[in-house]
């Protein structure tokens, strides 16, 4: 299995509230469909530094996003 290094944007993407803006908007749905039909064939690694309480923050509003983010890693 591949091993993707993801940095706290990705996660802001497939956690966070759609953007007003359509063009960050457009990204986030990218990068969220893009998880939900390819985040199972891959390993993932993310920095230390934005490990617990960066990811916790970010995900807090989507806990279930939380939990697939948790069997993935």
């Amino acid at each position: 299995m591949d091993t993707i290094y993801i940095e706290t944007t990705i996660v802001g993407h497939i956690a966070g509230r759609i953007h007003r803006d359509p063009i960050a908007a457009s990204r986030q749905q990218v990068t969220r469909d893009w998880w939900q039909n390819n985040a199972k064939n891959f390993e993932f690694l993310y920095h230390n530094l934005s490990s617990t309480s960066v990811l916790m923050a970010i995900l807090q509003p989507r806990r279930s996003v939380l939990m697939s983010l948790k069997t993935s890693i």
